[in-house]
């Protein structure tokens, strides 16, 4: 599938990274500022500047696709892109981050914890999104008799695997986690459906040998990513769950 089929399947699909640190780093705002005006030559829409609860960032304006943003705190630095046209597109701003970041903010190699990256994928449902992930994902399993023999009503359905990797190209010490998240009414305050969402984390560990290591080894990272997209996320998750929406399936408890 491309992503232009994925992007189908879903209200909206995006791409994040983060770069995640041992404790928290001595930046100033200076030095941050410094690092998002260099990222706007390379990516001009990033325009819009925040500052709260600690975090600074940058984003596109309104309106603009892609949607970019870049955002530092502490212990952390983050950005994505949301609904690109190519998986390319967004790692083009990911490797930025990953090459400017260690320069403007004074990161070395042993401050950085893990780096990742986050495919999301959300899907607009109406209803009990718990009911929804229950039926199209659980339904059937040995889970499902704790509901089915004793009568119980499901009210967090958010399943979570983590598993190591291993194969060519996989970068050493790296890792994936599956998640699903629901919203408890699945509609929002002005009517709207809320999504519910599909998360696949790829992430790799520490220690790093160079600061440049987490921009060498993304590419990788995120090609095996995509490979797992396409085997597990989209046939095992997405697709059961927008199959159940689908077909009318049962959204409320009788």
């Amino acid at each position: 599938m491309s992503i232009d089929s994925y992007k189908a399947l879903c209200s909206d699909m995006y791409v994040n990274l983060k770069l995640a640190f041992h404790s928290e780093l001595d930046t100033t705002r200076q030095a941050t500022v410094e690092f998002f005006d260099r990222l706007r030559k390379d990516f001009p829409s990033l325009q819009t500047f925040r500052h709260v609860n600690g975090e600074m960032a940058i984003e596109s304006a309104p309106g603009v696709a892609p949607q970019h943003w870049v955002a530092v705190r502490g212990n952390c630095v983050r950005a994505g892109a949301v609904n690109p046209d190519t998986f390319q597109e967004a790692y083009r701003l990911h490797a930025a981050v990953l090459e400017l970041a260690p320069y403007y903010l004074g990161i070395s190699p042993l401050d950085i914890d893990y780096y990742e990256a986050l495919f999301g994928f959300d899907i607009d449902a109406n209803g009990d999104h718990d009911r929804i992930v229950f039926e199209s994902l659980l339904r059937g399993s040995p889970l499902a008799t704790l509901i089915d023999d004793m009568g119980m009503v499901p009210i967090d359905a958010q399943p979570v695997l983590g598993v190591a990797l291993r194969g060519d190209g996989i970068p050493c010490r790296a890792e994936a986690y599956f998640e699903i998240k629901t919203r408890p009414q699945g509609i929002d305050r002005a009517g709207d459906a809320e999504p519910i969402s599909v998360y696949l984390t790829v992430r790799r560990h520490g220690p790093m040998e160079d600061v440049s290591t987490p921009k060498l080894e993304f590419s990788d990272l995120g090609r095996c990513g995509e490979r797992i997209i396409e085997s597990s996320v989209m046939p095992r998750l997405v697709q059961p769950i927008r199959a159940h929406l689908t077909t009318g399936g049962e959204t409320s408890w009788a």
